[in-house]
């Protein structure tokens, strides 16, 4: 099917359904959404994202009053039966499309994604907003038989009155149309990924919908109970993925628990992304 591919909308229609999996109500999707409801990450120039395939959380599972105040960073669309809180998204290329051009709409994407999940995370807490450089992310690129993730994640504005950083770190490439083996475990780190994007993306609404319903002022912030504890089985599926695709390669190899990140970043259409890969955990 790769082979038979002309352009991206094939891609999406024949190749993406053998790595995808199966429609499932557990994981709610949107195609070709465009971003207009969601505050612009720059100064406004540059249009909205419109990732390929996008995941995030049915609108009732969100209180209402999280909902309205968190409207412009989590709800894609004006229709509000969409997908909220969007931290998995998916961009794909033909034959003849560009490898850059991918990598460029895949940052975006996952900027807006991290910005989401980093307004849940601060939703009901007082002062500062808190940055634990940790990514709730995760993305993935489908190009000429190679699948590519990524995590992203937010920090801090490094100028007083200065706008978010939002970095990029690479996970995997799995050569999916090379051998059976290997398909098997690009489509195994894919979809655990998909689970694992959606665990974080629960846990914060659950805290969200748990700060509605008993408000108390709080300066710092903390994650749910158990929250590392909880997806520990997820992250190690995919690192056993990307171990059983690049073999023992030593610390550089490993993929990060958590989904930590580096902290070189480069400029690239006014967002900072990260270019670099530091394991750790």
């Amino acid at each position: 099917m790769d082979a038979r591919a002309k352009d991206d909308d094939d891609v999406l229609a024949n190749v993406m359904p053998a790595i995808i999996g199966p429609p499932t109500p557990a994981h709610p999707s949107g195609r070709n959404v465009v971003f207009r409801n969601l505050e612009s990450l720059t100064d406004g120039t540059i249009a909205p994202a419109a990732p390929d395939i996008y995941y995030g959380a049915q609108p009732e599972g969100l209180c209402r009053p999280a909902r309205d105040a968190l409207r412009h960073h989590i709800m894609p669309s004006t229709m509000e039966s969409r997908p909220l809180a969007p931290n998995f998204f998916v961009e794909v290329k033909g034959p003849d499309g560009s490898a850059a051009v991918a990598s460029r709409q895949i940052r975006y994407d996952g900027a807006y994604g991290a910005r989401a999940m980093h307004s849940l995370q601060n939703y009901g807490t007082e002062g500062d907003l808190q940055y634990d450089g940790q990514s709730y992310t995760i993305s993935s690129v489908y190009h000429a038989g190679q699948l590519q993730l990524y995590a992203h994640h937010p920090t801090a504005p490094i100028s007083e009155g200065g706008r978010p950083e939002y970095h990029m770190t690479q996970v995997g490439t799995w050569a999916t149309t090379g051998n059976i083996d290997s398909f098997r475990r690009g489509a195994t780190a894919f979809r655990n990924a998909r689970d694992l994007a959606k665990q974080h993306r629960d846990g914060f609404i659950q805290a969200a919908n748990a700060k509605a319903s008993h408000p108390r002022p709080s300066a710092s912030h903390t994650n749910p109970p158990g929250w590392w504890d909880g997806d520990e089985a997820l992250q190690q599926d995919i690192s056993n993925a990307y171990d059983d695709n690049f073999g023992d390669g030593g610390e550089e190899a490993a993929i990060p628990q958590g989904f930590y990140t580096g902290e070189d970043s480069v400029d690239d259409a006014s967002l900072e992304v990260a270019a670099s890969f530091t394991p750790g955990s």
